[in-house]
């Protein structure tokens, strides 16, 4: 879809106008009254775990994302299980 604001001359709305203009209506109508019912929440920021180290909180922006699924990948020999437990 185009995002200037124009209708794509493609788009399955158009077509569907274009055939039958009173289910073109009935559409724009349905899509009116979902946006009502359902409006679209703006997404909360999101606020970061500090780890208390501070070279990696700059390496990952911060901290680790709360509310969020973040994977931690180490060496065996490295300290990642610690790093994790420090975390929680």
């Amino acid at each position: 879809m185009a995002t200037s604001g124009k209708v794509d001359d493609s788009s399955p709305t158009r077509a569907a106008r274009l055939r039958c203009p009173a289910l073109a209506g009935s559409v724009l109508d349905l899509r009116k009254l979902l946006t009502e019912r359902f409006p679209h929440a703006p997404a909360a920021a999101a606020t970061q775990l500090v780890t208390g180290l501070a070279f990696l909180d700059e390496a990952i922006g911060g901290g680790l994302p709360k509310g969020a699924i973040t994977e931690l990948i180490s060496p065996e020999v490295s300290a990642g299980s610690a790093l994790l437990i420090h975390a929680l």
